[in-house]
């Protein structure tokens, strides 16, 4: 049977991720159109003011209108200060908000405020908020230019004017293949209990023996250093998420926001990811444009997948262990007992006929959709996968996930459609 690799793998013969040796933005003229992105209009609130409420440490907010309702999050609470006007924000303080029209479950924008939420209620308070995101086509959708605003409250009654704001923009590459300049985000939970983080730094001790990892925390970012010695010389690369932290469980939650490394690979952004493709790859992407619509798909999964991870702190250095939280796709690695199929941490769905070395060369679906118990991918370039799944359990080990396929390409033998297969969690 021939197997058949990763069609970035056949295309660019090593990683595509994290070896750059230049970057640069696209050139304008790569470009056969732009799309428009969508225009939203000002939106007027006057509403009522609630008092915030602190639950396991975070405190909160929530302020009605007649057409909606913010609800304000602090993540950092700020020096004790003295505002003696509702005209002057207090900008040591600060946090996240979201704004839900009424009767909605969804939020129609989010973004960051400055100001202090404690005094809702007992004080005047002004607050300045930046629209990040708007609701667009049923998902929150990174706004072309961040608009600020200001909230002003009285003791009982608030008014504000959330700004018009406009998506980002569609761009189209010469492949003729729309991709889209919207980076997606994954919301992470909120941060329970006192930060054991903020302000700290951490050697990792649980990683290979060829390399060396640290972490640098603020009240929000976390940036991952590692560091390998090849051929005398020092290689780094840096990873920044965004974090959030379960500190009564030993959890944390992470959201990718930006890579660089030392040899000028450097992105915050899928626009950012694509214009470093096409500088590093540029001949080969033209050959086969459908591996960089592979390639984005699987970064734009990157960006919207939250990792969970339970830590272990000891004086300056950090533990980490990949934790199931119940949802896919996971940053957890999960195979069936017979070696036939794996789940691999940011490596999508593997599936390993008996004759494969484990080494790249089974069949690979580089991005699985899993959505309401359906998944759904595409095997190398040899057809597509569709199916069922069901999981069990969380924690560091013993979870498991039931796929069922209901679709398989002719070619792929080893594994059948409508049978479980039970993965588990190493």
């Amino acid at each position: 049977m021939k197997l058949v690799k990763s069609i970035l793998a056949l295309m660019l013969s090593s990683a595509l991720v994290f070896g750059f040796a230049s970057c640069s933005n696209d050139d304008e003229n790569s470009s056969s159109g732009n799309g428009g992105g969508s225009a939203i209009e000002a939106v007027s609130t006057t509403g009522t003011v609630a008092a915030a409420t602190t639950t396991d440490g975070v405190k909160k907010a929530v302020l009605s209108a007649s057409n909606g309702t913010y609800e304000f999050t602090e993540t950092n609470s700020g020096l004790s200060k003295n505002i003696v006007s509702r005209a002057v924000v207090d900008t040591t303080k600060g946090g996240t908000w979201i704004f839900k029209e009424k009767d909605s479950t969804n939020a129609k924008y989010s973004g960051s405020y400055k100001g202090d939420i404690s005094k809702f209620g007992s004080e005047e308070v002004k607050l300045n908020l930046t629209v990040e995101k708007v609701l667009n086509n049923g998902k929150l959708t990174e706004v072309a230019s961040k608009k600020e605003f200001d909230l002003a409250a009285t003791t009982t009654t608030f008014t504000a004017t959330v700004p018009a704001v406009e998506t980002k923009k569609t761009v189209v590459p010469s492949s003729g293949s729309p991709t889209s300049d919207t980076t997606p985000t994954v919301e992470l939970p909120a941060s329970v209990g006192e930060n054991p983080f903020n302000g700290k730094t951490f050697t990792q001790t649980n990683s290979d023996s060829d390399k060396t990892i640290s972490w640098a925390f603020t009240a929000d970012t976390a940036s991952e250093t590692e560091s390998r010695t090849r051929n005398g010389q020092i290689k780094s690369k840096k990873t920044v998420y965004r974090y959030t932290y379960d500190a009564n469980n030993n959890l944390i939650f992470f959201g990718f926001k930006s890579y660089s490394d030392d040899e000028g690979g450097a992105f915050s952004s899928m626009s950012e990811y694509e214009a470093l493709l096409k500088e590093r790859y540029g001949d080969k992407i033209s050959e086969n444009p459908e591996a960089l619509k592979t390639e984005l798909e699987r970064w734009s999964q990157i960006f919207s997948t939250k990792k969970t991870y339970q830590y272990e702190l000891s004086a300056n250095t950090i533990s980490l262990t990949g934790y199931f939280d119940g949802t896919l796709p996971t940053n957890v690695n999960f195979w069936t007992s017979d070696g036939k199929i794996s789940l691999r941490n940011g490596e999508g769905m593997w599936i390993w006929p008996p004759e494969s070395t484990g080494n790249g060369d089974g069949y690979h679906s580089e991005v699985v959709t899993y959505k309401d118990g359906k998944f759904f991918g595409k095997l190398n370039d040899l057809g597509e996968i569709e199916g069922t799944y069901t999981t069990r359990g969380t924690g560091t080990s013993g979870c498991s996930v039931t796929l069922i396929f209901t679709k398989l390409p002719s070619g792929v033998t080893v594994i059948t459609t409508n049978t479980p297969y039970t993965l588990t969690s190493n």
